[in-house]
């Protein structure tokens, strides 16, 4: 299941088969939780929940989550689990309000029984070995690492296949398993919340997400990589959809016409997820984890990504009057605005910047 657009699925097995699908060398474990998050889904939610009630591992908890939709996610999700007559336990769960997705998380793992967590999107669709060969990734390295994830298949919105994505390939040399010295080196590969699994330990220790947090790999990876660390499968084990609805695309139609909201949102979390891995950090060191020399450079390294999240931030939202003295006292820091109407953000009124982005919506 290895090299360039591999074929991820085969026919659904039988109840028997999957009690057969555990590797003969790996311990029984505590249950293991599979969990579907979703909102406003439902034209791939059906493929989600499918993939999650394939898994061939048992006993597998299946929590099926989603956040307040206003189509029939929820509907498709319910009509599925009472349709199933497998051997997975499911748990079923509709928010009465719209929570965003680090709260929706703290809510999904206070649902989950297991001491091994499996996360996966509504849109993405995973393969049924997928649990299995995650924890026999993991427990084979003795259950150290406090996260394992795979390589993806990227596809389309049509679910046709788009590329392989390898990992290794992203960082030349990168191993597959790392720590935070590594992490500090920039010599680690990156990581993909679409393909996570991690043991209970990585969130409890250190607690929920912060309000803001929309990208949960951006505080979960860190965590794993300062208490036990960072562990590739590189398997194919998920299909990544990529779509004008997910939330981290800013230039499709629908993410222009709703720019300043999903922009603003995205820049927040950076910040936000920056401010929490330093309040992490400072726990590791407290319990021993990290060594104080480590700490001191892991903090130097926060502190100066922190520095540069805030100033975007800053320097994209805050009044006309700031942006334009910000940005003329920080010149340097227009390099990494990206696209030219990145940097048009910072000299125009916003309410003029996203009229000029609603009208370009027109022409996709």
């Amino acid at each position: 299941m290895r090299g360039d657009a591999p074929a991820l699925f085969q026919p659904a097995r039988s109840t028997s088969d999957r009690k057969m699908a555990m590797p003969n060398n790996m311990s029984v474990c505590h249950i293991v939780s599979f969990y579907v998050i979703a909102c406003n889904q439902e034209r791939f939610i059906r493929e989600a929940v499918s993939g999650a009630l394939a898994q061939t591992w048992t006993p597998l908890e299946v929590v099926l989550s989603d956040d307040c939709s206003d189509d029939n996610t929820f509907g498709i999700m319910q009509k599925m689990a009472e349709d199933y007559s497998g051997p997975h336990r499911i748990v079923l769960n509709r928010n009465e309000k719209r929570f965003g997705v680090g709260a929706h998380i703290n809510r999904i793992v206070e649902l989950c029984s297991g001491e091994w967590i499996v996360a996966s999107a509504g849109d993405d669709v995973s393969v049924p070995e997928r649990t299995a060969r995650l924890y026999e990734e993991w427990q084979r390295d003795g259950g150290r690492a406090g996260l394992v994830y795979s390589n993806l298949i990227e596809i389309r919105e049509d679910g046709s296949d788009w590329y392989a994505h390898d990992f290794r390939k992203a960082v030349h040399g990168a191993p597959a398993q790392w720590d935070y010295k590594l992490k500090l080196l920039r010599l680690s590969p990156p990581v993909h919340g679409a393909a996570f699994a991690y043991p209970r330990r990585t969130f409890d220790d250190f607690g929920p997400l912060w309000d803001g947090v929309v990208f949960e790999d951006n505080v979960l990876n860190w965590r794993a990589e300062l208490t036990g660390g960072v562990l590739l499968c590189e398997d194919y084990l998920v299909r990544h959809r990529n779509h004008p609805g997910q939330i981290t695309n800013r230039y499709s139609r629908e993410a222009l016409i709703d720019a300043d909201n999903r922009r603003r949102i995205l820049k927040w979390s950076d910040v936000v997820s920056r401010r929490q891995n330093l309040a992490d950090a400072k726990l590791a060191l407290e319990r021993g984890q990290i060594s104080a020399e480590d700490y001191s450079a892991a903090i130097g390294r926060l502190d100066e990504e922190l520095y540069n999240e805030a100033s975007d931030y800053e320097l994209f939202w805050g009044s006309l009057g700031k942006r334009w003295s910000f940005l003329l006292h920080n010149l340097h820091l227009a390099r990494r605005l990206g696209r030219p109407s990145d940097a048009l953000f910072a000299l125009l009124p916003r309410p003029f910047y996203i009229f000029l982005l609603k009208a370009a919506a027109l022409w996709k």
